[in-house]
């Protein structure tokens, strides 16, 4: 079977909730799979859907035919939207991915900076790839304008791999996957 996953996209880029139309342009395909960053999203031909987490996000068609299957995938930008204030516990992890001496110890800390006045944070938490609990700590009682936490050099000692990092505040929780090379 002549199989080729394909589609384009009316743009790339936009302010969130950024709306994502697409264009299928598979060849011998029979069923199709969406994905956003690796997440299932949808298994119509042609998806309209919208991006709300602003950053780089990649979409990918798996396109199949009985067992035959072929991908294409393309990146999105959302950018913050301009006339939306941000979520009170949004940030950001920088470096991202953190970098690993050859003692396989980050060589330089990572640091989490809130978007906004965040004096509401309670506690941050690291969860390594299946879950488990590897990193926790009480911040409730910091009164930083903006909020900002680098990670310890001593307490935080991570292997290479992905993690999730929870900002828990007063009335919302947001995770950030982070990459530890």
């Amino acid at each position: 079977v002549m199989l080729k996953a394909g589609f384009t996209l009316e743009k790339t880029e936009g302010e969130a909730p950024f709306n994502v139309v697409s264009q299928n342009a598979s060849v011998g395909a029979k069923s199709f799979n969406w994905f956003l960053d690796n997440d299932p999203i949808s298994n119509t031909q042609n998806p309209k859907f919208h991006v709300i987490e602003y950053g780089p996000h990649t979409l990918m068609l798996v396109a199949k035919n009985g067992t035959c299957s072929d991908t294409a995938t393309q990146e999105i930008d959302v950018l913050k939207n301009k006339n939306l204030p941000p979520r009170l516990c949004d940030f950001e992890i920088r470096p991202n991915p953190v970098i690993q001496s050859n003692n396989t110890q980050p060589t330089q800390p990572f640091f989490v900076l809130a978007q906004n006045n965040d004096k509401q944070v309670r506690e941050i938490k690291i969860f390594n790839s299946v879950g488990g609990l590897v990193y926790q700590t009480d911040v409730s009682h910091w009164k930083e304008d903006p909020f900002f936490w680098q990670s310890p050099d001593v307490n935080l000692h991570l292997a290479s791999g992905t993690y999730l990092l929870g900002l828990y505040c007063e009335s919302e929780t947001v995770f950030k996957r982070f990459v530890v090379e």
